[in-house]
């Protein structure tokens, strides 16, 4: 990633410029307008793609070595791929003027500020108005790949207050930190690499979860076997690639917190210091939650819990949109 002027542009344009540029961008068009059209959807083609090869490649009849080795072949190979088509659109887009636009705009579908908030904020309305089967619905594509389809429909109150909380610092994480993290550091290829392997990931994360309830009989077992060897090497290298953004994202959240009344950074500080990357746990320290063990709060209370997170969570946007224009700064003037 080079940080010069480029050529072609109508002046210069500094790709932190674009990143503070598609942050403002998402902030004002992002969620339904975005999430309801399909073609503006990046994660699509990647998914399908996936779909796919697992259907082609992770044939629970094979071994589980052949199943790891084709997982890997998979993983880094869609890995490899996504980092060189980044090189070629960056490549193409810094040579034409006025390019730089559809950089912006891309940057703006792939990066997800407003639209986790506003599936939690559907959650807390439906738990408002008392319909579980509601909430359960909102929360669906918050809490996908982490809770499966099977369990979602048992979950009661508390439970999907928690899976809430635990989608939206996820959120926080891997569709705000990550991109902005990546694209900093290694520009679209960084970008491209991180979307196509949390895609991936997540994609066999939740095929795990479709298939580990039913695993009755012996070739269910065997299945459910299959696709765990199969995924092993997507998942680790997504953990890999969100191992930093977690940790930034731990600190954003409790910046953050400082200015939302109510929460609580020095508890969230102590958790963030023994999860070791975990932001749900974080999210549950600054809003004062006990581990999910203990008995719960009213659910009134634990409402307010969620409308507490989505605050935290806009005011760690704004945090890192500042961050980049601090950097966009200092780029000015060095």
């Amino acid at each position: 990633m080079t940080f010069s002027s480029t050529p072609g542009t109508f002046g210069a344009a500094d790709p932190l410029f674009l990143l503070l540029a598609a942050l403002a961008l998402e902030a004002y068009l992002g969620g339904p307008w975005i999430a309801g059209r399909r073609y503006l959807q990046p994660r699509l083609p990647v998914t399908g793609l996936v779909i796919e090869l697992d259907r082609r490649l992770n044939r629970p009849d094979r071994g589980g070595l052949d199943l790891f080795l084709r997982g890997a072949v998979v993983a880094l190979g869609l890995a490899l791929a996504a980092y060189v088509a980044g090189w070629l659109v960056e490549g193409f887009l810094v040579r034409y003027p006025f390019a730089w636009v559809f950089e912006v705009l891309l940057l703006a579908l792939i990066i997800g500020q407003r639209t986790p908030c506003m599936q939690a904020g559907a959650v807390s309305k439906a738990l408002a108005g008392g319909s579980l089967i509601a909430a359960q619905e909102a929360l669906r594509p918050l809490s996908t790949g982490r809770v499966a389809a099977e369990r979602l429909s048992q979950l009661d109150a508390r439970g999907i207050v928690a899976a809430a909380l635990d989608g939206l610092a996820r959120a926080f994480s891997l569709q705000v930190i990550a991109p902005v993290f990546w694209f900093a550091l290694l520009g679209l290829p960084g970008v491209f690499l991180q979307l196509t392997v949390r895609t991936m990931a997540a994609f066999l994360a939740v095929r795990q979860l479709q298939l580990g309830p039913k695993a009755q009989t012996a070739g269910q077992e065997l299945q459910v076997a299959g696709r765990s060897e199969f995924a092993q090497t997507a998942l680790r290298l997504d953990r890999a690639l969100s191992f930093i953004p977690m940790i930034l994202a731990d600190v954003v959240l409790i910046a953050a917190a400082i200015f939302i009344p109510g929460c609580h950074p020095g508890a969230a500080l102590r958790r963030a210091l023994t999860s070791r990357g975990n932001v749900a746990a974080t999210m549950g320290g600054l809003l004062g939650l006990t581990p999910p063990s203990d008995q719960g709060l009213p659910v009134q209370l634990e409402r307010g819990h969620i409308e507490r997170a989505v605050a935290v969570f806009a005011v760690g946007c704004l945090i890192n949109g500042g961050l980049v224009a601090v950097l966009v700064w200092i780029r000015a003037v060095i």
